[in-house]
C-alpha cells in the first residue's frame, strides 16, 4: 500500500467488522470496499517522485512458445505496462530450467527457457518481471495427467490434502464431479506435511538464486 502523511490518505481502505453479519458476507463487504478504497485514491496521494505501478498478468500457456512470449512482452511495453507477472508455476510445473520441479507437457523438453526469455525481453524495454507462482494448487481434474515421473502427482501423491470426508485428494480417480461435490477445484499439496514446505522454500529460493527476477507473486497459498 502506498502511505502518505495525509490523513486522507492513510485512513483510506480501514473498515470493521459489523455484527450480526456472516463471515463470508463480511469478508465480501470488506473486500469490496477496500477495493473501491484503492479506486478511489486520488493521484495527489502518490508522493513526489514515486513511480506509479502499471502491472499485466501473463498466464502460463502463453510461455509455451518463443513468439508468444515476445508479443506478450511487446504488447506490455506499447500499453506502457511496467511490470509483468509470469505464471511460470501453475501445476506444480515449471516454465523454466528447474533441477526441482518437471516442465509442463505443453513444452518441449530444453527447446528454449521461458522465464530467461521474459526477462531479456522485458528488461530491455524497462519492464519489471515478477515469477507468479502457483503454490499449493498442483493439478487440475480438467487437465490430462501429468506425464512426468517427478511430477508430485505421480512421486508424493501422499503430499496432498485429504478431504472433510476422509478422501485422499492425491488420488487420480476423484474426477472433476467429486471434488466440485467436495468443494475444491483442484489438488492441493498439504502445507501440514513438512516435506511439502521444504520443498515449496527450494522452489522458491531456485528462482531467486537463478533468476534476475524482480519479486515473487504467490498464488494459491
Amino acid at each position: 500500500m502506498i502511505r502518505s502523511t495525509k490523513p486522507a490518505c492513510n485512513d483510506i481502505g480501514q473498515s470493521g467488522r459489523k455484527a450480526g453479519l456472516p463471515f463470508v458476507l463480511f469478508r465480501y463487504i470488506s473486500a469490496s470496499v477496500v477495493l473501491a478504497s484503492f479506486l478511489m485514491i486520488p493521484v495527489w496521494c502518490l508522493e513526489a517522485g514515486q513511480k506509479e505501478f502499471r502491472g499485466l498478468w501473463i498466464v502460463r500457456h502463453t510461455l509455451a512458445r518463443p513468439d508468444r512470449v515476445i508479443e506478450a512482452i511487446e504488447t506490455a511495453h506499447r500499453t506502457n505496462i511496467n511490470a509483468v507477472f509470469v505464471q511460470v508455476r501453475g501445476r506444480g510445473d515449471a516454465y523454466y530450467e528447474s533441477t526441482l520441479v518437471p516442465g509442463p507437457d505443453d513444452l518441449a523438453p530444453l527447446s528454449f527457457d521461458p522465464l530467461a526469455l521474459v526477462i531479456q525481453e522485458a528488461h530491455q524495454r524497462g519492464l519489471e518481471v515478477h515469477a507468479w507462482v502457483n503454490v499449493y494448487l498442483t493439478w487440475h481434474p480438467t487437465d490430462r495427467v501429468p506425464s512426468s515421473p517427478n511430477h508430485l502427482l505421480n512421486r508424493h501423491p501422499e503430499w496432498f490434502m485429504t478431504s472433510a470426508d476422509g478422501i485422499d485428494m492425491g488420488s487420480k480417480v476423484l474426477g472433476q464431479v467429486d471434488l466440485v461435490r467436495r468443494g475444491v477445484e483442484g489438488r492441493y499439496l498439504s502445507p501440514g506435511v513438512p516435506e511439502v514446505r521444504e520443498h515449496i522454500v527450494r522452489v522458491v529460493r531456485e528462482l531467486v538464486e537463478r533468476y534476475d527476477i524482480d519479486g515473487m507473486h504467490l498464488d494459491y497459498v
